[in-house]
């Protein structure tokens, strides 16, 4: 996988995709719930990271795809001999297509 690429946040400078997205993760907590966020402030940052991390605009365009939704579910993960959970983000497309978005 190639190296993210910087996402430029006010008052914070340059960052990975990565660290954006624990950003809004921890600024926006109240907001992870078990509906869609289908619209707003955290919805426009979540897909500018998605288009831009995973570098698909191109191909939305070409197959007139539309992000319409973002799901939010937990996922419990091993690391270094340590259990904890994490949010994980799914993608929903205007097709009906929902993809894995982890952070």
């Amino acid at each position: 996988m190639e190296k993210s690429k910087p996402a430029i946040k006010a008052k914070i400078g340059q960052c990975n995709a990565e660290d954006t997205l624990e950003q809004l993760t921890q600024q926006n907590h109240e907001l992870i719930s078990n509906k869609p966020i289908t619209s707003g402030k955290f919805f426009e940052a979540l897909s500018d990271i998605y288009v831009r991390y995973c570098d698909i605009a191109s191909q939305l365009q070409s197959t007139d795809k539309k992000i319409v939704a973002f799901s939010v579910d937990y996922e419990t993960r091993k690391t270094d001999g340590l259990w904890s959970t994490h949010p994980c983000y799914k993608v929903h497309l205007s097709n009906k297509e929902v993809l894995p978005f982890f952070n």
